[in-house]
């Protein structure tokens, strides 16, 4: 008998030898929360996705992580959902930050610089 793997993201293995389960990208497409600030995956099917495609993928799914089923919410600010998804990071056991966040936390007033990458 198999395992139930519902909910459940395949690894992605990294250059480091480390792995990936999830990587997030925060998204303001009035498609998802009414374009509220929010973390959405862009990994899918153990590949990572870029920015349209993964809004593409959340859209279709009426707004949820289509993989996990978890419902993806709204945040007031960019800041606020940048310090969350790095919160959901550390409590992953991933304390780093994607490369693709870290154009955008340059933008953000305010924002302690991060130097590592996400997992």
């Amino acid at each position: 008998m198999q395992p139930d793997l519902t909910g459940v993201r395949q690894r992605v293995y990294n250059p480091d030898g480390s792995f990936s389960t999830e990587r997030s990208i925060t998204v303001t497409d009035e498609r998802i929360n009414g374009g509220k600030p929010t973390n959405i995956p862009s990994m899918f099917e153990g590949v990572e996705r870029d920015e349209e495609e993964a809004i593409e993928r959340i859209v279709e799914a009426g707004g949820v992580d289509p993989e996990t089923g978890r419902e993806l919410p709204s945040f007031p600010s960019v800041e606020d959902a940048v310090a969350a998804a790095v919160a959901r990071s550390d409590s992953l056991g991933m304390s780093e930050v994607s490369p693709s966040l870290i154009p955008r936390l340059g933008s953000i007033p305010g924002f302690p610089g991060l130097s590592r990458p996400f997992r």
